[in-house]
C-alpha cells in the first residue's frame, strides 16, 4: 500500500509542476500510466534476478514537436532462502528505477483510438541487495551493498483508449545501467537494469 500511495503522489506532483511551469503555455496533451508486470535482470542477480514490479510513467505531447516527453518510477523486489544442514542464507534485492527520455506516438487512420509508440533515454537505478545468514534459526550476521547505477533506456509499447480518455494496454523497456562494486575477490560490475514487461491502465488529458 504505501508503493502504490507513493506512485500516485508522484504522479499528482509531477503534473503539477509541469502544469505550472511556462512550456505548459503550448498546447500540451499529456497520460498517466500505472505499470504492472515482471522485471527480469541480468544474470549477477541469481538467484534474484526476477522479480514483480510495479510503476508509474507520465507522457506529455505537443503537436508543434516531434517528439513528446516521457518520465517515470519503476520499483520491484524478491528473496530467496537456501537452508542447508540447520544453517540459512536468505537474499533480498531490490531496484528503484527513474526514467526521463523522449516519446512518439503513431496511430493509423481513422483509427485514434489504437496508439503505438516508442520511447527512450536515461534512467538512474537505486540497487541494494541484502544477505543474511541463519544459524539453527537465529539470525547470526548480514551484509548489506547499495548504489546507484546510471545508464540508459529503450521501449515501446501500443494501448486501446475507451470510454473517451481511460486507456489499457501493453509495454516493453530495456533499461542498461551498470556500477562498479568492491569485492573480496576485487573489483566488479554489477548490471542494475534487464528487461521490463508491463500491462497498464491509464488515463488521457
Amino acid at each position: 500500500m504505501k508503493t502504490i500511495n507513493k506512485l500516485i503522489g508522484l504522479s499528482i506532483l509531477t503534473a503539477a509542476l509541469f502544469i505550472s511551469s511556462p512550456v505548459f503555455a503550448l498546447e500540451w496533451k499529456g497520460g498517466v500510466d500505472f505499470m504492472f508486470g515482471k522485471k527480469e535482470l541480468d544474470s549477477d542477480w541469481t538467484p534474484v534476478d526476477s522479480w514483480q514490479e510495479f510503476g508509474v510513467m507520465l507522457s506529455f505531447t505537443e503537436a508543434d514537436l516531434p517528439f513528446g516527453i516521457t518520465l517515470g518510477y519503476l520499483t520491484g523486489n524478491d528473496d530467496s532462502l537456501s537452508v542447508s544442514e540447520g544453517r540459512g542464507i536468505n537474499i533480498e534485492g531490490q531496484t528503484d528505477e527513474f526514467l526521463l527520455g523522449l516519446r512518439k506516438e503513431f496511430s493509423p487512420p481513422q483509427a485514434d483510438f489504437f496508439r503505438v509508440y516508442i520511447n527512450g533515454g536515461y534512467t538512474a537505478i537505486k540497487w541494494d541487495i541484502e544477505t543474511t545468514y541463519s544459524n539453527a534459526g537465529a539470525v547470526s550476521g548480514s551484509t548489506e551493498e547499495d548504489d546507484w547505477a546510471h545508464g540508459f533506456w529503450l521501449g515501446g509499447g501500443m494501448y486501446f483508449i475507451f470510454a473517451k480518455n481511460a486507456a489499457i494496454g501493453i509495454d516493453y523497456k530495456y533499461t542498461d545501467a551498470s556500477s562498479d562494486i568492491n569485492t573480496a575477490f576485487g573489483e566488479r560490475t554489477l548490471e542494475a537494469g534487464g528487461s521490463h514487461y508491463s500491462a497498464f491502465v491509464g488515463w488521457r488529458f
